[in-house]
């Protein structure tokens, strides 16, 4: 098998994980590229055009990291996957490494999606499962938490997409795209070949605000750890990451910055009140506010009061009224 892996080009999420496989298998670095965006949050447009596309996630990415405003994905070239579709379309053979997370199994969608488009020929490309178990019950969700033994006892062979399964992730991702909640509930209803990635895509429910709350199931996270773990805001970052066991998992920047949200004094009732310094989680404290709390006991509803504006993918949510809610584990339409 390693002659075979150091033959082939491998693509994998985070420069965490591809530092890692490398060294765990002494794979030379220009034949892995790395995806260095999660995907699984921030606008998703559906377009074919990959400049249209790097700007959209670079804004984005550049509004999140507040302290580091200069982020752009051609930085590095030499493996970053924008950058290099034609040397995986050029491969004579493509590894997808994936773990059982949303942003890994999106790396996979988006990959097939612009491989396609690309004419590449999709019967070079194999996958590498990779779901190892965690101890405290569960899997792996990003290839970022395997070490470099674990790397090493992999006993994961690369095995070919079958049709059936191109064909699911393709769908998945025109789904996550798209601009109707429709396509998302339509996907994960049908009987699928692809279940770890069904699995991943069905967390993407927890995004919309719930009936009840009026926030998504992070934010109302984000409001418990702010009431019962301390005004720190790194504190309560660190155990919201820490109490989240979802397929649907994020960096701490990106929890830091749902909780910037929950403060925006632009809101009409903010949740919480931060002081020091927004643009680092260390220097910020936060603390509910009184609406907050009456949104956690139940008596008052975040979306009613405030509104929303947010996006889920390619789903952008910005009226009350045309807003799905979560209910039960179900998205219902308006």
């Amino acid at each position: 098998m390693n002659n075979e892996l150091r033959s082939a080009t491998h693509l994998v999420t985070g420069c965490s994980a591809a530092g890692t496989m490398r060294v765990a298998f002494r794979i030379p670095t220009e034949q892995v590229i790395v995806n260095e965006d999660p995907l699984s949050c921030g606008p998703t447009p559906a377009t074919t055009d990959m400049a249209e596309w790097r700007a959209v996630r670079e804004e984005f990415f550049n509004n999140l990291y507040r302290d580091c405003p200069d982020i752009s994905f051609t930085e590095n070239t030499e493996s970053e996957l924008l950058s290099n579709i034609s040397r995986l379309c050029d491969a004579e053979s493509v590894y997808i490494w994936a773990a059982a997370g949303l942003s890994d199994q999106l790396t996979v969608a988006f990959t097939l999606t612009i491989l396609k488009q690309s004419k590449k020929d999709l019967s070079k490309v194999f996958i590498v499962p990779v779901d190892l178990p965690l101890s405290s019950g569960g899997k792996v969700h990003g290839l970022g938490e395997i070490n470099i033994e674990q790397w090493r006892n992999l006993d994961r062979i690369p095995r070919l997409l079958r049709q059936s399964e191109i064909k699911d992730y393709i769908d998945a991702w025109s789904a996550y795209t798209s601009i109707t909640t429709e396509a998302l509930i339509q996907f994960i209803s049908l009987n699928r070949d692809s279940q770890m990635l069904v699995e991943a895509m069905r967390t993407l429910i927890d995004r919309y605000p719930a009936r009840n709350s009026g926030l998504s199931k992070l934010d109302e996270q984000l409001l418990q750890m702010t009431k019962t773990k301390g005004r720190k805001a790194a504190r309560i970052v660190g155990n919201t990451m820490g109490w989240n066991d979802s397929l649907d998992c994020h960096g701490d920047q990106y929890v830091f910055h749902r909780l910037r949200q929950l403060g925006n004094p632009r809101l009409a009732s903010p949740l919480v009140e931060l002081v020091g310094d927004l643009a680092c989680m260390l220097f910020c404290e936060a603390e509910l506010t009184e609406f907050g709390n009456q949104v956690l006991l139940g008596c008052a509803n975040a979306l009613d009061i405030n509104g929303i504006d947010d996006c889920i993918g390619g789903v952008s949510l910005t009226n009350r009224s045309d807003t799905p809610l979560r209910h039960n584990g179900k998205l219902h339409l308006p």
